[in-house]
This record gives C-alpha cells, sequence and structure tokens, in this order.
C-alpha cells in the first residue's frame, strides 16, 4: 500500500494524468488502460447482461483503486489496512 512506485500504477497516476489537458497521449493511453483493465475484471463476473458486468466491474475498479489511494494518504496504518480489506471485501462479496 505504502509503496506506490511498486503498487497499482492507477492509483499511482491517475490525479497526474487528471491534470493532462483532453486529447493528450498521457490522457488517451490511460483510458485504454482503464477500459482494457474494466474488461477484463467483467470478464470474471458471471450470469449477468454484459452492461451489468460492465457497470459492476467499474465499481469494482473505482473501488479498490480509491482504496489505495486513501490508504497511501492516511498517517494510521490500522486504518489504512481497514480500508483495503473493505474494499476487498465488497469486490469479493
Amino acid at each position: 500500500v505504502r509503496t506506490p512506485g511498486k503498487g497499482c500504477p492507477l492509483a499511482a497516476l491517475a490525479n497526474d494524468v487528471a491534470r493532462e489537458p483532453a486529447g493528450s497521449a498521457v490522457r488517451s493511453r490511460f483510458t485504454h488502460g482503464v477500459r482494457h483493465l474494466a474488461g477484463l475484471l467483467a470478464d470474471l463476473i458471471p450470469r449477468m447482461s454484459r452492461e451489468r458486468r460492465r457497470q459492476r466491474s467499474l465499481a469494482h475498479l473505482s473501488t479498490l483503486v480509491g482504496a489505495v489511494v486513501l490508504a497511501r494518504a492516511v498517517d494510521d496504518e490500522a486504518l489504512a489496512n481497514d480500508l483495503i480489506e473493505a474494499a476487498r471485501a465488497s469486490v469479493a462479496g
């Protein structure tokens, strides 16, 4: 959690990429990566319509990335771990 250089690039780079102008190559590549990862997650979700799997995968991805971002920002290791575990349980459940 505390090692952005070794962790999730989405969590590490999202704030910087958000400052890029619309249509920039960096923003375009990041968008491609988000779509790709969401697609991989959607493929793991069984027995739902394609749109429902897509929505669920986007929610899971947002939950996981958000938890990592928050866990890195707080100065309480126990809270950081709780954030990660809560996100993991939410996505797994």
